[in-house]
């Protein structure tokens, strides 16, 4: 463009006209290309399909300005953070284990002699086949370690991470950092400025998620070989959901 603004010449333009066409057709090739890799990966990386989402939003979400129980607009981060943290605390429930039944076979047996023959033991090969499925992409909690150094190190770290879980388990104790999370603020509807219009999302710790999905493993294992799930469940029960038990329902 700028040697036809210095030639004048017709020749010149059309030379720029061509060039820029054919980059032009590029760009729009490339960013095409972009976004089919982006929609074909969406599964195993919806971080990265979220965040170009995002980017192409002309509407950013943010927290606040929030006001005090008082009226008063808050400017400090603390503060609002403090705000946030003082309602999200409010509304948390904790259960009343008092009244839970106790589990028994629908025959009628107790199943204390049995559970206790059958107490959970965290090998180090359970943590192993759980860090070798952790998503690489997923965000790493309040202990600060991505998936992805938690997958490669598997091999490392399987003997001593399923050391500390057996015995947090023996003894009761769950360490700090794995109880830790990243808390993020996510609007709902109504009023920004409403501290009880955002719900909490945490990030908690990796390490701790595998020592509850072993946990879990177990649990279930021992719920079915004393069938203590009668067929009328749906609700967190693998390959069943809303849907088979509607159709159960119309059947």
């Amino acid at each position: 463009m700028k040697k036809f603004s210095l030639s004048g010449e017709n020749v010149d333009y059309l030379q720029y006209t061509k060039i820029r066409n054919k980059a032009v057709k590029a760009v729009r090739a490339a960013k095409r290309k972009f976004e089919k890799k982006l929609a074909k990966t969406a599964k195993t990386n919806p971080k990265s399909f979220y965040a170009y989402v995002r980017s192409k939003s002309k509407t950013k979400d943010k927290v606040g300005p929030l006001k005090d129980d008082k009226g008063n607009v808050v400017n400090d981060d603390k503060i609002a953070a403090e705000l946030l943290n003082a309602y999200f605390a409010s509304v948390f429930t904790e259960e009343d284990g008092s009244s839970l039944m106790e589990l028994e076979v629908r025959a009628g047996k107790n199943l204390d002699v049995h559970l206790q023959s059958e107490l959970v033991e965290i090998t180090s090969n359970k943590v192993l086949n759980k860090l070798n499925k952790l998503q690489i992409n997923k965000s790493s909690g309040g202990e600060g370690l991505p998936s992805r150094v938690l997958r490669e190190l598997s091999n490392e770290i399987c003997v001593p991470l399923a050391y500390l879980m057996q015995n947090s388990l023996l003894e009761g104790v769950v360490p700090d950092d794995w109880k830790t999370a990243d808390v993020s603020p996510i609007f709902k509807k109504g009023s920004k400025s409403d501290p009880g219009n955002y719900r909490p999302v945490s990030l908690t710790s990796q390490i701790g998620k595998v020592m509850e999905s072993i946990l879990k493993d177990d649990m279930l294992e021992c719920i079915k070989k004393h069938n203590l799930i009668t067929e009328n469940q749906h609700g967190f029960v693998s390959k069943r959901s809303c849907l088979t038990n509607l159709l159960v329902s119309v059947a």
